[in-house]
């Protein structure tokens, strides 16, 4: 009996085991997942070109591990940020910028779940989307046309400028993707400018060496890759004349400018160590509007700056333009003279602590409690010893900065003790200093109103010829 009882169970057993051997074998194919999309929540806007898009998907026989999507557009553009092939993502939420030109465009996403066998939705979610756009607008600052433009734009420059610009966008100025800006010529040679950059200095190599009638190209272009229309600036770039710029920072308003302007350009023109120059007159370039001009470019263009704004008090805003720039300049060889009643000192354009490194300065004197004083009819003293002769003031002048020249500085000028109430040292007006591999120089009366002797021009080109030694 035993033996039927194992016989049976060893049947039984051999059963169990063949029916788990034909479990094994059974195979069920994966299910493709499902897939769905749709606006975000918050859009109120349906036609926009700016959307947020939500999707999600479905699987019955597994987990959603990912999404593909694409996008097909009319027209197309090429470039403008919508992937036309198959894209992974794992994100379920997506913030679009849909191109459109012409004011509309149409868009339409397909996307596709995928599951954790890599099969994907083989009837994917779309969605079409006819959008909107209005485009960006962009000005140039020139000629009044901004509420804080201060004035134009000038009608003639150097090759080395600045441009500043300002853009809008209905949709929200942050929608600004970028510039593109060109000179005439080729656009495909457009410079591109994130939107955080609304200004820009060209340099002599983006000129091309091209002189002449110029015109600069500028447009805007938004995240949906519309485009302003095109802003222009015609303008007149000449070409440098010699190593030595002669800048005159004296408006037309003050009393007496053609003087000085006549007297300067006389001057240089009868200087034996100046064969040819060239002159920046600022007001006519640019007047008070001191961003278009690219000092810091336009300087290494020469290795002498000449800048007169004697007998302005305070100077003008252009000379502070140069406080950050004239001593690396100098500092690597070029040399800069400054005739100025409002250099330094009380109310002055540049800097006093660089100001006195740079040109060789102690410090100013101070009589009651001020540190400048009139200048009436002076007779000014020369540094004999480095062959320079006295001058006269002719007329009276506030704001005169009297120095003391360090040890390592040359005196040009000053007037003798007494002058002054009964002040009993000497007052010095002009100082040269080495610095670097350049030299500065400074005249802290006006020069062009000193020629009662009828000797200031040939003065004047003395010191120049000590500049340039």
């Amino acid at each position: 009996m035993k033996p039927l009882i194992l016989i049976l169970a060893l049947a039984a057993i051999l059963t169990v085991l063949a029916g788990c051997a034909d479990k094994q074998n059974i195979t069920v194919p994966n299910l493709a997942p499902q897939t769905y999309v749709a606006l975000a929540d918050s859009v109120r806007n349906p036609t926009v070109y700016i959307q947020t898009l939500n999707w999600w998907g479905d699987d019955r026989d597994g987990e959603v591990v990912g999404f593909e999507y694409r996008w097909s557009s009319e027209p197309e553009m090429p470039g403008c940020g919508l992937p036309a092939e198959w894209t992974f993502t794992e994100e379920t939420s997506k913030v679009f910028h849909l191109p459109v030109t012409n004011s509309i465009g149409t868009h339409s996403l397909e996307v596709r779940a995928m599951d954790n066998e890599g099969a994907v939705d083989e009837t994917p979610a779309t969605l079409s989307l006819p959008v909107t756009n209005n485009p960006p607008v962009v000005r140039i600052y020139d000629r009044g046309a901004l509420p804080d433009d201060r004035g134009a734009l000038p009608d003639t420059t150097f090759p080395a400028l600045r441009i500043r610009w300002v853009g809008d966008d209905p949709e929200g100025d942050e929608t600004i993707l970028r510039y593109k800006l060109w000179l005439d010529g080729p656009e495909e040679n457009a410079k591109i400018l994130s939107p955080v950059n609304t200004t820009i200095s060209l340099v002599p190599a983006d000129f091309e060496d091209r002189f002449g009638t110029r015109t600069l190209n500028l447009v805007a272009i938004d995240s949906g890759c519309d485009t302003s229309a095109v802003v222009t600036y015609t303008w007149y770039v000449k070409e440098t004349t010699g190593d030595l710029l002669l800048v005159d920072d004296i408006t037309s308003t003050h009393a007496g400018n053609a003087k000085s302007d006549k007297f300067y350009a006389e001057a240089l023109g009868s200087c034996s160590c100046v064969a040819v120059y060239s002159e920046l007159a600022l007001e006519r370039y640019g007047g008070s509007v001191t961003y278009p001009h690219n000092f810091p470019e336009l300087v290494k263009m020469f290795e002498t700056v000449i800048w007169y704004s004697d007998p302005l008090r305070p100077a003008t805003e252009s000379l502070e333009q140069m406080d950050n720039i004239y001593p690396s300049y100098v500092q690597s060889g070029g040399n800069f003279l400054v005739i100025s009643l409002g250099a330094i000192g009380t109310d002055g354009a540049l800097t006093d602590s660089v100001g006195f490194e740079v040109f060789g300065i102690d410090g100013l004197y101070r009589r009651n409690g001020s540190s400048d004083f009139d200048c009436k009819r002076w007779i000014i003293y020369p540094n004999a010893g480095i062959g320079l002769d006295t001058l006269k003031v002719s007329g009276l002048y506030s704001g005169v900065e009297c120095m003391r020249p360090a040890a390592q500085a040359t005196a040009l000028f000053h007037v003798p003790p007494g002058v002054a109430a009964a002040d009993t040292v000497d007052y010095y007006l002009g100082v040269l200093s080495s610095y670097g591999e350049g030299k500065a120089g400074l005249l802290t009366f006006p020069m062009s109103r000193s020629d009662s002797y009828g000797n200031a021009q040939n003065e004047f080109c003395k010191v120049i010829d000590l500049i340039l030694q």
